[in-house]
């Protein structure tokens, strides 16, 4: 559902992907603008600090954010959906570049990712934000293009690298 003012409206899943590629998208812009400040607003040092602007911005948009619930098991592993939005069977899921940890790591832990959200009951859509501030990832539309390789009948995946440049 969608708020505006009075009216309330179901979003569809085409709007809600919108939503959620706009926000991914901007995702580097709006931590920008909080970290330039004299008075640093928000510090993003790992994957749960993107995690948490990232779920204030979904807020903004989605009244049924499911943030941080166990998922089944898959391999041995257990995992934690980033955040479902149920009604529109998208998963979210949030990661941050860090030293060691490009472009092959990452395309592995996506490649984890996608074969894990396969089995998840509610999830027929995975958006994968990498975000990558320090310029880590050398060839970040072939990372989105690997991502897109991944998807299969069950599962639709896409990948969001930011900033691209």
């Amino acid at each position: 559902m969608y708020a505006t003012g009075q009216a309330v409206r179901i979003l569809s899943e085409a709007d809600a992907l919108s939503i959620v590629r706009l926000l991914c998208n901007r995702l580097h812009a709006v931590a920008v603008q909080l970290q330039g400040q004299k008075r640093q607003a928000l510090q993003i040092n790992d994957s749960y600090d993107v995690q948490d602007l990232l779920n204030a911005l979904l807020r903004l948009h989605f009244d049924d954010v499911r943030a941080e619930k166990p998922t089944p098991s898959f391999g041995g592993n257990g995992s934690r959906t980033d955040f479902l939005l149920k009604n529109q069977q998208i998963v979210v899921e949030a990661k941050m570049t860090r030293t060691m940890v490009a472009d092959k790591e990452v395309c592995f832990e996506l490649m984890e990712d996608a074969a894990h959200y396969r089995h998840h009951s509610n999830c027929k859509k995975l958006v994968c934000l990498v975000y990558d501030p320090p310029g880590l990832i050398r060839d970040p539309r072939g990372v989105e293009s690997y991502g897109r390789k991944l998807s299969s009948e069950s599962l639709d995946v896409e990948v969001i690298v930011v900033p691209k440049d």
